[in-house]
C-alpha cells in the first residue's frame, strides 16, 4: 500500500467519519452552542509543540 492510499484511508476514517460522528454526538448531548464551546475549549488547551499547527482561540472558525 503506498503512502497516498494510506493517507486517504486515514483521512476518510478519521476526518470524514469519526470526526463527523463526534460532532453530532456532542450536539445531541450538549446542544449546538455548548458543543462548539466545548470543542474550542479542549483544542485551545493543547500544549504548544513545534510541529503542530496552532489554531488560536477557536478551532470551529478554521476553514480548510
Amino acid at each position: 500500500m503506498n503512502v497516498d492510499r494510506l493517507h486517504q484511508l486515514l483521512k476518510g476514517l478519521f476526518k470524514d467519519y469519526t470526526w463527523e460522528w463526534i460532532v453530532s454526538f456532542l450536539k445531541d448531548i450538549y446542544g449546538l452552542e455548548k458543543s462548539l464551546d466545548l470543542r474550542d475549549e479542549r483544542f485551545s488547551i493543547i500544549p504548544c509543540f513545534s510541529n503542530i499547527c496552532q489554531f488560536g482561540d477557536k478551532l470551529t472558525c478554521v476553514k480548510q
